[in-house]
């Protein structure tokens, strides 16, 4: 497998198809038609949100060839151009679109926490280039798509039996394919619960707690990204509060790792903020809003 994605764990396989019954099609005709329409995206021919930064376009180029395949000159054939045509309207584009801006506040959110002074291995910044690339593959883009579409909805109430397909094959090839998600390391028992009796940091003794942080970082990044997007002021300790619902998909080692880290955050941003400089070195670091420590009343001062 290309080094910029993960191989599931021992026991564990991705989905293999031969056809997809949401388009009505042979798999192979569903993988031209998404690697040409990943090259149209990227290439601005289609849809919006393709990134701008060379070496984004790259690892996503990269993923697109050596993944679904090599992109095919001139027009495509009927049946492929039909799956095109459908893919649009399943909102395939828009999911691109979503990836590409999570990947995006993924390294905000890691280099704001390199700034307050977060102490990381160097394997961190390996693991956040290579972070949810697998979104970008035939095994995911479909129920990714049926699921959020273009990002202006929310979890959906699934129907369709081909759309539940999509989404259980894509969340099985996720979790399968992505060590972030604690998902990874706990195997599904025979009632189709998460066995969660070993920790992801016994697992993995030696990566375990380089994923857990970039588990982490993935959760202060959506959080920022779609939790707070109506708030006046990127308020960080608002940020950093992540809600303990979140933490029930953790073993109980890897959860009290997880909060330490939070906390440790924590202690880090309240240092930081308390000097003037940096507070002004960080404005508008996640977008056009006012960076602030904390909710402020009327005539609390900015320190």
């Amino acid at each position: 497998m290309d080094k910029l994605l993960f191989e599931p764990r021992k026991g564990v396989e991705f989905t293999k198809r031969t056809e997809v019954p949401l388009l009505k099609v042979e798999y192979v005709v569903y993988q031209t038609a998404l690697t040409r329409m990943i090259a149209d995206w990227l290439g601005g021919k289609i849809g919006v949100g393709a990134p701008n930064e060379i070496g984004e376009i790259e690892n996503i180029a990269e993923v697109n060839k050596l993944v679904n395949g090599e992109t095919k000159e001139g027009f495509l054939d009927k049946d492929a151009q039909f799956v095109y045509n459908e893919m649009i309207q399943i909102k395939v584009p828009g999911h691109l679109k979503v990836a590409t801006s999570h990947r995006k506040w993924l390294r905000l959110t890691y280099s704001f926490l390199n700034k307050i002074g977060t102490t990381f291995s160097d394997r961190i910044s390996d693991l956040i280039r290579r972070h949810d690339l697998s979104k970008y593959t035939h095994r995911e883009v479909l129920g990714y798509a049926v699921m959020f579409g273009d990002g202006s909805i929310d979890w959906r109430q699934l129907e369709i039996e081909a759309e539940k397909v999509e989404w259980d094959n894509t969340l099985h090839n996720h979790y399968a394919g992505n060590p972030h998600h604690p998902e990874y390391f706990y195997p599904l028992t025979e009632d189709g619960k998460r066995d969660r009796s070993v920790p992801m940091l016994q697992l993995d003794t030696e990566n375990g707690k380089h994923y857990l942080d970039e588990s982490v970082i993935d959760m202060l990044a959506a959080r920022g990204e779609r939790t707070l997007a109506d708030d006046k002021n990127f308020i960080i300790n608002k940020w950093l509060a992540i809600d303990e619902k979140y933490f029930f998909r953790y073993a109980e080692d890897d959860k009290k790792y997880v909060k330490e880290r939070l906390s440790e955050y924590k202690e880090l941003a309240q240092e930081f903020f308390s000097y003037e400089v940096n507070v002004q070195s960080v404005q508008g670091h996640f977008d056009d809003r006012p960076v602030v420590l904390r909710e402020m009343s009327v005539c609390e001062p900015l320190l």
